[in-house]
């Protein structure tokens, strides 16, 4: 049994080159296009490089001992091309071919299966600087750099990937621009980018079976399952457009082994240039047939009509601290859009599981029927269990009880508790607790202070805030507790919060303020910041809305949960000396004590 799984079916992890191996000028490595950008790139908003990165190239035993411990079976990794030929072309490195071999050698050791992708995102800078995979001279390039991987590794590696994602590469690059070489809605560029790693990845593939090689190749897509929105007026043109843009080269070329009947007629239409597609390439598409499919799955584009504005493009650089969505608007073409039954990360991404099985079948039914390989999915961060093969916490079976089960059927849980451990002894003698239920001011300001100098404590949570034991029932006397916490936290840098509790009167979650609060109104002028939180009970949900930035004009309907862990609560701004004071939904989860902002609350038809 355990032979047959391995055979059928394959289960492991990815890196990328750049992303993770480090070493950027060791060993005879060239300069990539990413090297280069990284370092001084004013485009490069947080300055982060992959100098180091995971150190990958000095470490690469350690995370395939893990990847073994694991019990996975297969290793996606790519092969930085400027480390093999530091030129782009012409001269190879032998450091580099040595690296991958010992790589390749230790997942043999470990019954691993090398999964190798050819390229990444990462150029040599030489052929960046000739314009990349937007000259054609890159095609013979890419290929002479493909027959050198062959040769030197072909012998051990059974499946081959020519390209990680053309598409969203040339999206990156070329579209946003937040990819080097940083065009920004460079709609020509896009399409003569994608074209020429198309017919590179055709040609790579036809020299592989050239040269008789025992295994397999194909290449990877980023999946752009495209779905119209129930009030588009033209659905039919608009997903055409869509599913042009998105994966009419990459999926038509591979699968099929030529262009879209249509392709060039929807160039003309986006005010592109066909001139880069040449006639000697419809052969090469039907002799580059791909053995397999890689899809990256993480989200389907929803789009509907949109002819009335300029093109823009969403992006979010800045990951889960931005409220940014994602999206691109192409002027009298199509528009991805909001459905408002779905929810998004923290990344503006839909969280849309339903994309995975829709991919699969369209491959199927659309283009041929051949082996897939999901090679990334996830990006969610709202993962509820369902009841189809899902592991849930079973009705009246206590937490303790759950985590037993898990314990006895899951390596992942047993991996995650050795993961806990270790982040305890990390972070003792670093968390305190301390009981001082009754107090005096005196005594608080001490204990605080105590381990202020002996033990550099810098952030202090007081639950809750109250009176001295001297002066309780004296809500006057609250003030001066709460001055002398503002004084400990202004004199000595220090971070204090405090938790106050709210009068059992209060009904309307979105209206509170500090009238609300059961204890002395008078402390609000010693504090910085004032949140009031309320929940909102499900017979109230009809009356509120929420919209996902503040100045947005579109607005979604409170979700009924399934789950009574799942608990929406509003947030109410009473005083913050930042800036604005907005009403803000969030979702809290009992079971994990998660909390989510949602975005931004109303009171339905308010003005």
């Amino acid at each position: 049994m355990a032979k047959k799984l391995y055979k059928d079916f394959l289960w492991g992890g990815a890196t990328a080159s750049y992303q993770c191996e480090g070493a950027w000028n060791e060993d005879g490595k060239g300069l990539g296009e990413w090297d280069v950008f990284s370092h001084g790139n004013p485009l490069n908003i947080n300055g982060c490089t992959g100098d180091v990165s995971c150190d990958f190239y000095h470490r690469y035993k350690e995370d395939i001992d893990m990847m073994a411990e694991g019990n996975q079976n297969t290793f996606r990794f790519s092969i930085s091309w400027s480390r093999i030929m530091p030129n782009g072309r012409g001269e190879v490195n032998q450091g580099g071919i040595d690296f991958y071999n010992r790589v390749i050698d230790y997942c043999l050791e470990k019954n691993i299966e090398p999964n190798v992708t050819l390229f990444h995102y990462d150029l040599p800078e030489t052929i960046a600087k000739e314009d990349g995979f937007a000259n054609r001279d890159t095609i013979d390039a890419f290929v002479e750099y493909a027959k050198v991987c062959f040769k030197a590794f072909g012998d051990r590696v059974k499946l081959w990937v020519t390209i990680n994602e053309p598409k969203y590469y040339a999206y990156c690059s070329n579209v946003v621009g937040n990819y080097p070489p940083n065009h920004k809605q460079d709609f020509q560029r896009y399409f003569n980018v994608v074209y020429n790693e198309a017919v590179a990845s055709a040609k790579a593939i036809a020299v592989y079976r050239e040269m008789n090689l025992d295994g397999k190749i194909g290449i990877v897509h980023d999946s752009s399952n495209v779905e119209v929105a129930p009030d588009c007026k033209e659905p039919e043109k608009v997903y055409l457009r869509a599913d042009m843009f998105y994966n009419g080269i990459i999926l038509n070329t591979a699968l099929k082994g030529e262009l879209p009947g249509a392709f060039i007629p929807f160039l003309y239409e986006m005010n592109v240039d066909p001139s880069f597609i040449k006639f000697e390439d419809a052969l090469t598409f039907k002799n580059g047939l791909v053995d397999f499919m890689g899809m990256n799955v993480y989200n389907r584009f929803y789009v509907t009509d949109y002819s009335e504005g300029e093109t823009e493009v969403f992006h979010n650089n800045k990951g889960a601290r931005s409220k940014m969505k994602e999206g691109i608007r192409i002027k009298n073409m199509y528009e991805t859009t909001d459905d408002p039954n779905t929810k998004r990360n923290l990344w503006g991404r839909e969280i849309y599981p339903r994309c995975m099985y829709n991919t699969l079948m369209e491959i199927k039914n659309k283009y041929r029927d051949l082996p897939v390989y999901i090679t990334e999915n996830g990006h969610g961060m709202y993962e509820y269990a369902d009841e189809n093969g899902y592991v849930v916490k079973e009705e009246d079976e206590t937490q303790a009880e759950f985590a037993r089960r898990l314990s006895n059927i899951s390596t992942e849980f047993t991996q995650t508790i050795k993961v806990t451990n270790w982040f305890n002894k990390q972070i003792e003698n670093s968390i305190y607790f301390i009981n001082i239920t009754d107090h005096t001011n005196d005594e608080l300001k001490k204990v605080i202070m105590n381990y202020y100098y002996k033990e550099h404590v810098e952030y202090v949570f007081y639950d809750t805030l109250k009176t001295d034991i001297d002066n309780i029932g004296n809500g006057e006397e609250l003030k001066k507790t709460a001055t002398i916490l503002s004084n400990l936290a202004q004199n000595f840098n220090m971070f204090i919060g405090s938790t106050l509790q709210l009068a059992e009167t209060v009904t309307d979650p979105i209206n509170l303020n500090i009238n609300d609060l059961a204890v002395s109104r008078t402390v609000k002028e010693v504090l910085d910041t004032l949140c009031l939180f309320k929940q909102i009970h499900k017979e109230n949900y009809k009356n509120y809305e929420y919209s996902l930035n503040e100045v947005d004009d579109k607005f979604f309907n409170l979700k009924d949960y399934d789950d009574p862990d799942e608990r929406y609560y509003a947030c109410v701004v009473d005083k913050n000396r930042a800036g604005a004071k907005p009403k803000v939904l969030f979702n809290l989860n009992l079971a994990y004590n998660r909390w989510v902002e949602l975005g931004y609350l109303r009171l339905k038809d308010a003005e």
